[in-house]
């Protein structure tokens, strides 16, 4: 029975890099980055761009079956003084947990694949809110070998449903009077490197 977990966390947690607000009233989550070279054929614009026919066009071995929210609380213990006083973005503190189990009463090859995000966000007068978040997608897993299966489930099947856990976090923290938190994407494939490293050392150990 396979019940693989992708779990990082570090210090108070893994920050997806400072806090900037380029838009009034609007979060974002960014680290500085240089800006991507010029891939074009010599047209000098700066555009990138792919295309491909319905032949060409190849899909990957997964299919949702369903997506769905699990769990969401939302707390915010120093309101409404956190609102009145913020005059700094606060720090935001991401802990990420990838689980994936599967679900045998449904269909061959199916597994639930669950994502779950803390949030923590800490200003100079206090907490300013604390996010705990369950997001989870229903996934048939079909020509995969059996070697590539965990690294599909723990950084394809995720990645698809980030930009939805993007979206409610950002909904939330809007609904709690905060400007909307906008999560940068995280790089799934390196959390799984890196959690895959960490585990050989243990293992060989025992």
């Amino acid at each position: 029975m396979l019940a693989t977990e992708n779990f990082l966390r570090s210090g108070r947690g893994w920050r997806s890099g400072p806090i900037l607000a380029p838009q009034p009233g609007v979060f974002f989550m960014t680290d500085k980055k240089p800006k991507a070279k010029d891939q074009t054929n010599g047209g000098g614009d700066g555009k990138i761009s792919v295309e491909g026919t319905n032949q060409e066009l190849r899909s990957l071995p997964i299919t949702i079956h369903a997506q769905y929210l699990k769990d969401l609380s939302f707390e915010c213990p120093n309101s409404p003084a956190v609102l009145i006083k913020q005059e700094q973005p606060p720090e935001i503190n991401v802990d990420l947990k990838v689980n994936a189990e599967p679900v045998a009463d449904f269909k061959e090859n199916s597994y639930e694949v669950s994502v779950i995000i803390v949030i923590k966000a800490e200003s100079a007068d206090g907490t300013a809110f604390i996010s705990d978040l369950t997001y989870a997608g229903l996934f048939t897993i079909e020509g995969v070998p059996e070697d590539s299966l965990e690294p599909v489930l723990l950084i394809e099947c995720p990645r698809l449903l980030f930009p939805f856990i993007r979206a409610l976090i950002g909904q939330a923290t809007r609904d709690a009077g905060f400007p909307p938190l906008m999560l940068n994407p995280f790089d799934f494939a390196d959390l799984y490197r890196r959690n895959k490293a960490a585990a050989q050392p243990a293992a060989g150990n025992a």
